[in-house]
Formats: C-alpha cells, structure tokens, sequence
C-alpha cells in the first residue's frame, strides 16, 4: 500500500499555485514528491491512485511556502 498527502502554501506573488502530493510506502518512508501545479489531481497516474490511501481526503495540509520549496528540492535530489 502506499500513501498520498497533500500539502498547499499560499500561490506565489505572481499566482502560481503551489499544491503537491507526498508519496510514501506502507512504512510511511517517502518516495517522492508530485508538483501538482494546475494539472490538480489528475497530475496524479492512475496507477499510483489504485491500490493508495489518501491522507487527509480533500483539505490538505497547509504549509508555508519555505517549506513547500523544500519538498519541491527533495523532488528533484531524488529524480536525479
């Protein structure tokens, strides 16, 4: 089984949304991180949706955007 959280900070100073999922495993170890940008869920493979748990469905979880380009760098350390 694996898990999505959503995580959201404010939109930028020029309005670009700043909204993305964290997937991890059964264990809660992360995986990776998706930038859902404007795409909304469907940035979100079908496959990663069948057979995963949604952590708190609908509302997620605000952070500040310091911490939202955290997740953002981890993203792209553990793509390269």
């Amino acid at each position: 089984m694996k898990f999505l959280t959503y995580i959201k900070a404010p939109n930028t100073p020029s309005g670009n949304p700043q909204r993305g999922w964290i997937l991890s495993d059964a264990n809660g170890n992360f995986e990776r991180f998706i930038d859902e940008g404007y795409e909304g869920r469907g940035v979100i493979a079908k496959q990663l949706w069948d057979g995963a748990q949604e952590v708190n469905s609908g509302y997620g979880i605000v952070v500040a955007s310091s911490e939202y380009k955290r997740w953002k760098k981890i993203k792209s350390e553990v793509s390269a």
